[in-house]
């Protein structure tokens, strides 16, 4: 009996598609096994450059990892999809190590959220950690069998955490702006100080300049956990491989060689069909069902164009024509170093934008976005210099357009009402789209493009710029994506 036992009670090595960088986007996930009687995986898990200042400083926050499980029994065939691993809601059937501890995506307490899909961790301690040592973490995932061999992959995503509290919108001399009032002439913000029913106006002299806005769609007031950098190819490419074969070319948004979209087909399915030589490059051409895809298989969310301001502008007042970074100046990238392996950073300081549609002189040359987190360096002490907003989350302006939900779409003066921000619940359709209720598909509108993009000109890089308001959803060149939960 006792070596029936040690049979069963059997650990597999997993091999994942894990990030490794010397800079910002720094996270690493290793050493996965299996105790499959437990029902447990355990891994290491450390990322760099990370912080948590709540009780010292503004922006009293911290960033952390939101991470998930993904698993396949072995004898599957092409057309399976990966599936979720629900997690023990009873914490001490987890361990975290002395360095890392669960804390609800809200913030306010430690624990496990109620879906059960993942697990956001955060630092024990206050402080800021460059290089933090690795931990140790084990979870209990309960829709493991326990006689079943699997592939299986953990998947971890580095989030930031922004507070509640009142903030300003608007701030922006353009075209459907928000503002205090309608007139297209007055660029004076407004203020969001709760979640409740509220109208919003807008610069537009069309039917959208007054919206009404449900309790329930996310303003930015309440807290919340976002994505502190834009999904990168070597994200998509996980998500692709976690696909039914049969859907991933529906979700593979093609272009390879174009505007530095390296996302390709590298091996063999169901492991790891697609992958990307420059894994940590901000993915484009994306649109709307693809991020929203994403972000459902992740058990994220998409957020609303008011916690996009939030994000970005934090507790502090509106400067008119702001950036991410909360100043008017901005600095072109002109250059990279080379190798574009995860380690370069700009070739010629000051710069914290890529935009302007900039054919780089250097490291892989061409035009198009570039590597998530490249402008946090170490000498880059300020907002500015790193282009970060106000809690610490970068690329927020420039690089890929991210689509967020709109107040409304370009002919609705009801807003996007059905959006409560509920989370992606880990599976997609039959035909790998997102299926979570509520959310805006590209079919029915209520999305837009914040934050402008590698290709475009300053201005729709202002935090308060609405001009792609009437974006239809289809991949182009600039598009990529990011969420929240």
């Amino acid at each position: 009996m006792l070596n029936a036992m040690k049979v069963l009670r059997m650990f597999f090595l997993v091999f994942l598609l894990g990030m490794s960088s010397g800079f910002a986007n720094g996270l690493t996930i290793s050493n996965l096994s299996r105790d499959s009687l437990a029902q447990t995986l355990s891994f290491d898990i450390a990322w760099q450059n990370s912080w948590r200042l709540d009780g010292l400083t503004a922006p009293q926050n911290w960033d952390a990892a939101w991470v998930f499980v993904k698993f396949l029994p072995c004898n599957s065939s092409a057309t399976t999809a990966w599936t979720h691993g629900e997690l023990s809601p009873v914490l001490t059937d987890h361990t975290f190590g002395a360095l890392l501890e669960p804390v609800l995506s809200d913030g306010s307490a430690i624990g496990i959220d109620t879906d059960a899909l993942g697990v956001m961790l955060r630092r024990t301690t206050t402080g800021l950690f460059g290089n933090a040592g690795t931990s140790r973490i084990t979870l209990k995932i309960n829709n493991m069998a326990t006689n079943v061999a699997y592939h299986a992959r953990v998947v971890g995503i580095e989030m930031v955490y922004v507070p509640q509290g009142a903030f300003e919108i608007g701030g922006v001399t353009s075209s459907n702006a928000f503002s205090v009032n309608n007139t297209s002439s007055d660029p004076t913000p407004t203020s969001i100080s709760s979640e409740l029913a509220q109208g919003i106006l807008s610069h537009a002299s069309g039917a959208n300049a007054n919206v009404n806005l449900a309790a329930a769609f996310p303003k930015g007031y309440d807290p919340f956990h976002i994505m502190k950098y834009e999904i990168t190819g070597g994200q998509y490419a996980t998500f692709l491989n976690s696909l039914p074969v049969i859907n991933q070319y529906s979700r593979y948004p093609g272009n390879l060689g174009s505007d530095r979209n390296e996302l390709a087909i590298t091996g063999s399915s169901p492991i790891a069909l697609f992958g990307s030589p420059r894994q940590d490059r901000a993915q484009n051409y994306l649109g709307w069902d693809d991020v929203a895809a994403y972000l459902d298989w992740a058990a994220l969310r998409p957020i609303s164009e008011l916690e996009y301001e939030k994000a970005c502008r934090g507790l502090s007042s509106a400067v008119l024509d702001e950036y991410a970074w909360g100043t008017t100046n901005i600095f072109e990238l002109t250059a990279l170093t080379a190798p574009e392996n995860g380690t370069e950073i700009p070739g010629v300081l000051p710069a914290n934008a890529n935009y302007i549609n900039n054919s780089f002189n250097s490291g892989d040359g061409s035009r198009g976005p570039v590597r998530a987190g490249i402008f946090a360096l170490p000498t880059n002490a300020t907002r500015e210099q790193s282009g970060a907003g106000y809690y610490g989350i970068m690329e927020l302006s420039g690089n890929v357009a991210e689509p967020c939900v709109a107040v409304s779409d370009e002919t609705s003066i009801t807003g996007t009402l059905n959006f409560t921000g509920s989370w992606g619940d880990g599976t997609l359709d039959a035909s790998s789209n997102a299926n979570t209720a509520g959310w805006p598909s590209q079919a029915t509108g209520g999305i837009i493009q914040r934050g402008g993009a590698w290709d475009d000109s300053a201005n729709p890089l202002r935090i308060a710029d609405r001009s792609y308001l009437n974006w239809n959803g289809n991949r182009a060149r600039e598009s990529g994506g990011r969420g929240g939960r």
